[in-house]
């Protein structure tokens, strides 16, 4: 007998856990010994008082639809969470080391980088002197043979440029009147532009052989101009000057970037304000002064090697020594 029911409870006891008893009939009975040591005591039957259940109120139909639906909802959730707990525990999951990280975006999405373009390098600025050679006589650079046109100061105070654009105002450009073989067209200068009023100064040391103080000049043409004779027997020429240094007069000894005038328009009916600025070489070397043997020559190869003074230097005239 694997079980029996308990004479005072009337409920199953196992074998093991009960009381054995034979009854004054003969017949074997199983206590629990609980009842077993209880047996002389009367059974009283337990009465359970039932209070009457309260009566139901139904819901609002719209709050149970609500209810119904949030409920749905729940028992969803718990499904899936079920369904998540049994998928993990048949796939456990990979370490955390084995698990490859996820391409993000900007990895995903391959990024083109431009070339890169070494800048190019900018063409170097040629050098103006390049562009006019200093000229050769008898063999020989013409600075070698006269040294005065090594070191010129250039004849225009705070000069912006030493070689105006314009070939209309470079040496041999076309002009009407009276003609020098070796002027080219007619021009026998540079015209160097500026405000009027900027200082004039002397390129070189040398003496003055030739001041005109009339505005239009001697030939109608030439407006105020001076005209220097240099220690090696060039001569330099400063014309259309709006003023000349008071007190300058012919005789003077002036110094390389001594001012001698201030830049004008003094005979000029067609262009801006300008200095002519005109070099002559002498063609006999024994003559001196107010010469006119001479020949023009291009001065733009030595106004290019000239330095630009920022301030004139004035100085009082000095008599020559011889």
């Amino acid at each position: 007998m694997g079980a029996a029911v308990c004479p005072r409870c009337a409920k199953h006891v196992a074998l093991h856990e009960g009381r054995p008893f034979v009854s004054a009939s003969g017949a074997v009975e199983l206590w629990h010994l609980t009842c077993w040591t209880m047996r002389d005591v009367p059974v009283v039957a337990d009465v359970v008082a039932i209070a009457e259940p309260a009566p139901v109120r139904r819901a609002p139909k719209k709050l149970r639809l609500v209810a119904a639906g949030g409920a749905s909802i729940a028992l969803v959730a718990i499904a899936t969470l079920s369904m998540s707990r049994s998928a993990s525990a048949e796939h456990p999951a990979a370490p955390v080391a084995a698990i490859d990280p996820i391409e993000s975006e900007e990895q995903l999405i391959p990024v083109v980088q431009p070339h890169a373009t070494s800048k190019e390098a900018a063409p170097p600025v040629p050098d103006i002197r390049e562009q006019f050679p200093v000229p050769e006589e008898q063999g020989a650079a013409l600075d070698e043979l006269y040294p005065s046109l090594l070191d010129w100061v250039y004849p225009v105070a705070g000069a912006d440029e030493k070689m105006p654009d314009r070939t209309t105002a470079r040496f041999g450009a076309k002009r009407i009147g009276v003609m020098r073989e070796e002027c080219g067209a007619g021009h026998c200068g540079v015209d160097l532009a500026g405000p009027i009023g900027r200082a004039v100064v002397a390129v070189g040391d040398g003496v003055v052989v030739r001041v005109e103080r009339s505005e239009l000049g001697r030939d109608g043409r030439s407006g105020r101009y001076v005209r220097i004779e240099h220690d090696d027997g060039t001569l330099t020429s400063y014309m259309h000057l709006d003023t000349i240094v008071e007190g300058l007069q012919v005789g003077d000894r002036v110094d390389g970037s001594q001012e001698i005038g201030t830049l004008g328009a003094t005979a000029i009916n067609h262009s801006a304000p300008h200095v002519h600025f005109g070099l002559e070489v002498p063609n006999d070397p024994n003559q001196h002064g107010d010469n006119t043997n001479t020949r023009y020559v291009d001065p733009a190869p030595f106004l290019v090697r000239a330095r630009v003074l920022s301030n004139a230097e004035r100085k009082h005239p000095v008599k020559p020594a011889f």
